[in-house]
């Protein structure tokens, strides 16, 4: 058994699905490293890291820029 601290879900996919596991209220839109916490474990979401989903989003740079934003969000918590 685990219990994470932290949940990144790679791509808006496995971010519906932890939402809807969760039977959470939908949003219409939600932003890169926007979360939500259960208990003790926050969940994230974030871009997929693959290379067709990095180049269509912004490249590296923009990236880079979404994984620091959501270490501010979650270590400020």
């Amino acid at each position: 058994i685990i219990n994470p601290k932290l949940v990144i879900c790679c791509g808006s996919k496995v971010f519906h699905s932890a939402i809807n596991h969760f039977k959470l209220q939908k949003q219409k839109k939600y932003s890169v490293a926007q979360g939500f916490k259960i208990g003790a474990t926050a969940f994230c979401h974030q871009r997929h890291t693959g290379a067709t989903a990095t180049n269509t989003t912004g490249g590296i740079k923009t990236a880079i820029t979404n994984w620091k934003r959501m270490k501010e969000i979650f270590l400020s918590n």
